[in-house]
């Protein structure tokens, strides 16, 4: 197993994606046929001290946003050269607790192939359970992020601030996914995932961490180190980088073993958000779900 990439400077903060032109053609015909890439995973979470079993999917797909509200544009020809193209990513995660479940789901737009918009635009968390729910959002404006964050926790409850403009955990399964090749081995601050950073009621903020891929035939992994954390994410090494699975370890003084994953089951392309009739359910089982998931 070889690292690859070198380590980059301390302050370099970008995270400028771009498509390899070897790639170019192969890219557009896959990412601009009009569907979507949707892959569904079988999840154990780690959650009040047992491990859960449930579904997680994650599912890519390109489209243009506005430079400033960062929504997806409903005329983007109108916006012209204003519009900026970036791969989206929605994942969610469905597991229960005992009597009650959990639906949580993250939403990421990341540009690419833009030098005017080089860090991820948005990011989105959304939890809900029987006790209540919490959402919270960053976008980039300015050098900096814009953090909105709303809880039933009283020490949480309505936040607004700002963050500087870090790397971001939750924008490394897109730009994966974009170009792999293209995230260099490095030191730095990384704001953590949504998902641990509310599940684990944690003040949202940059973290010293360490990043590097390794390789191990045609598989890649991506590593990102904290002090009490760590995530793995597993992608295969060739166009369109189909991300095969993850882990996230947790460090708890007295078990170092608490370990977060979700496996690959199932991969389908389609334009899913025409298929909303009773006789598109069918679709369904091509992922492997169950109908209520």
């Amino acid at each position: 197993m070889t690292a690859l990439g070198a380590c980059s400077s301390p302050e370099n903060r970008i995270q400028s994606s771009s498509v390899p032109d070897s790639l170019r053609s192969a890219f557009n015909e896959y990412w601009y046929s009009g569907q979507a890439e949707i892959s569904s995973y079988d999840l154990v979470q780690y959650r009040y001290g047992e491990y859960r079993e449930g579904q997680a999917v994650i599912i890519f797909v390109t489209e243009d946003v506005h430079p400033e509200t960062h929504v997806k544009l409903d005329q983007p020809d109108a916006e012209g050269a204003k519009k900026v193209k970036v791969m989206k990513m929605n994942m969610t995660r469905n597991f229960t607790t005992g009597i009650y479940p959990y639906s949580m789901m993250l939403s990421v737009f990341h540009p690419f192939d833009n030098p005017a918009h080089p860090f991820t635009l948005k990011a989105s968390m959304s939890s809900q359970e029987w006790c209540g729910h919490v959402y919270g959002q960053l976008n980039f404006h300015n050098g900096h992020y814009d953090v909105n964050s709303h809880s039933y926790f009283e020490k949480e409850g309505d936040q607004n601030f700002h963050l500087e403009g870090n790397l971001l955990e939750d924008a490394l399964w897109v730009r994966l996914k974009i170009n792999p090749w293209d995230i260099s081995e490095q030191e730095d601050h990384f704001v953590p995932g949504l998902f641990y950073s509310r599940a684990s009621h944690q003040s949202l903020g940059p973290l010293k961490a360490r990043s590097y891929i390794t390789q191990d035939d045609q598989t890649l992994t991506y590593h990102l180190e904290y002090m009490d954390r760590k995530l793995n994410i597993h992608l295969e090494s060739v166009f369109p980088y189909q991300i095969l699975g993850w882990e996230e370890h947790r460090f708890d003084g007295n078990d170092p073993t608490l370990v977060s994953k979700g496996t690959l089951n199932k991969t389908i392309k389609t334009d899913y958000w025409t298929k909303n009739k009773t006789g598109d359910i069918h679709l369904r089982d091509s992922l492997g779900l169950p109908l209520n998931y």
